[in-house]
């Protein structure tokens, strides 16, 4: 009741859910208040309003604010976060400069602790948004060099996305998760000016992302570059993440098993795959079925074997950069008790792209002991080029109209190099 009096007009359930959560939970510890389903619309309304993830200051501790996040949403000791008042919701509302910014002073899995500035300890930083922007922690960033072919044009759009990478947050500070490397060869990633288009490429001289995906509605040509770079630092370095507690009474005691989902069948009856489809290591590999899309469904099972109640956090990773979440979608935050399966009841849809024969993709569980939102590491997908085929040199047996038949359907036929023959 007290929320319902305090809270502005516009007021969202997700937003209503965190002005409570944090504090019944403070006073009852085995009480975790639920907001499930629709929870970005207006409390009592029908309107959506659009949010992006932010990190939320939950708490205030006397002189520190207590965030919604930890190690697991990329927070370490030294990370710098800007704060914005409670009412931002999405990157585009964010005002010139924020409230203040703070830096973490002690971290858990899913919490994190910063001391207030003693300029700002009279400023409304509860609920505030904040917004990382300077890591320690280097598997948060990468270094990228910067390339400029022969010519003026070249030159000046190298030029652009420097000033972009040194101006990238909000507040013009340089980009938390990419720096300029003085030596071309050691970098990560490259970007080359050419013909005045930005391209991006690895290490190994692989492009990485579409040159037409460059250009994006209402970002200058170096912005949408630094956004590529940016989600692709991000998407490696969630890849990586694992616990770094050695003693950690949950590792090697969550397990992850993939079933074939049976439409309109219960999950627990959903048929397990056959073992020639475990390769080493545990790789899946599974057929996508273009005409029959009820065969490209699969149920993901989190096994507990610890001694601990975790929360599962589901995600996928995909050859585009995209993050997706699985569960939770709507806000559930269900607890699988020890020596317990839980079985996620959206099923994974799994689908290639067109002109894509293959792609490799992960489904990677984060579990927590207490309830958090990870919605903070979600990511929309960039435009990538179609992995390219291994050609082989032994092309021994492979009859003519083969070759026809590759290089019509894969592009790779050249009279150099010979396609290869279809798996």
């Amino acid at each position: 009741l007290q929320a319902l009096r305090q809270m502005a007009p516009g007021t969202t359930y997700a937003e209503l859910h965190e002005l409570i959560a944090a504090q019944v939970n403070a006073i009852y510890r085995d009480q975790t208040p639920q907001c499930e389903g629709d929870r970005d619309r207006v409390v009592f309304g029908d309107l959506q309003i659009q949010r992006d993830p932010f990190i939320t200051v939950q708490q205030i501790e006397g002189d520190t604010v207590i965030l919604g996040a930890g190690v697991v949403h990329g927070l370490r000791v030294g990370t710098k976060l800007a704060l914005y008042p409670p009412e931002t919701r999405t990157r585009e509302q964010l005002p010139p400069a924020p409230l203040t910014t703070v830096e973490v002073s002690q971290v858990t899995a899913t919490t994190a602790y910063a001391p207030i500035p003693a300029s700002a300890r009279q400023l409304p930083l509860l609920h505030a948004r904040g917004l990382i922007t300077e890591q320690v922690y280097e598997g948060l960033s990468q270094t990228v060099a910067l390339i400029a072919e022969a010519g003026q044009e070249n030159q000046q759009a190298i030029e652009r996305l420097q000033r972009a990478i040194l101006h990238a947050t909000p507040d013009e500070q340089p980009s938390p998760y990419l720096k300029i490397a003085t030596d071309s060869a050691a970098a990560n990633m490259h970007v080359v000016a050419s013909g005045g288009k930005l391209q991006i490429y690895n290490a190994n001289g692989v492009l990485l992302v579409e040159p037409t995906d460059i250009q994006v509605q209402g970002q200058s040509d170096a912005e949408a570059v630094v956004h590529a770079l940016e989600s692709i630092v991000r998407y490696h370095a969630i890849l990586a993440l694992k616990s770094e507690g050695q003693d950690s009474r949950l590792t090697g005691k969550i397990k992850l098993r993939l079933r074939h989902y049976v439409v309109g069948h219960p999950l627990a009856q959903a048929q397990p795959l056959p073992a020639e489809a475990t390769g080493q290591g545990g790789e899946l590999t599974v057929y996508f079925h273009p005409k029959q899309k009820d065969q490209n469904q699969y149920v993901v099972d989190v096994i507990n074997e610890s001694e601990l109640e975790v929360y599962p956090h589901v995600f996928t990773l995909s050859p585009d950069y995209s993050i997706g979440r699985l569960y939770p979608r709507l806000g559930q935050q269900e607890a699988i008790k020890p020596g317990d399966t839980f079985a996620i009841p959206q099923p994974l849809q799994c689908y290639l792209p067109e002109g894509w024969d293959a792609s490799h993709d992960y489904v990677k569980v984060f579990v927590t002991t207490a309830p958090t939102d990870l919605g903070v590491l979600e990511q929309k997908g960039l435009k990538v080029p179609p992995p390219k085929r291994v050609i082989s040199r032994d092309t021994r047996g492979v009859s003519r109209l083969r070759h026809i038949i590759d290089a019509a359907t894969y592009g790779a036929g050249t009279r150099f190099i010979e396609p290869a023959e279809v798996a």
